[in-house]
């Protein structure tokens, strides 16, 4: 349902896996992805202690629920790609 609404709405299709070298690419791709966000999450850490430190409480609990979500969940979601491109690279293989 939401992936037809999105198809018919913006043309975000997901990207076609036919050999290995595109599933090997794509694993690539997620590490890079993975690191990024592990930096984005160090910087919004260290940002977030200062304001903490500075007695800006508030503002340090902001930092925190947003570097969940915006770093944490996409790592994870990096790490459950990896694990069905290895799969479907053992499916190819077969």
């Amino acid at each position: 349902l939401i992936k037809r609404k999105l198809i018919r709405q913006f043309g975000i299709r997901a990207p076609q896996v036919r050999n290995q070298r595109r599933i090997s690419a794509l694993i690539s791709q997620t590490y890079m992805f993975e690191r990024f966000h592990w930096m984005l999450f160090i910087i919004f850490a260290l940002v977030m202690a200062d304001a903490l430190s500075g007695g800006h409480l508030v503002w340090g609990l902001v930092l925190l629920i947003s570097n969940i979500i915006y770093n944490v969940c996409p790592n994870l979601l990096q790490q459950y790609l990896r694990l069905r491109l290895r799969r479907l690279s053992k499916d190819l293989i077969v």
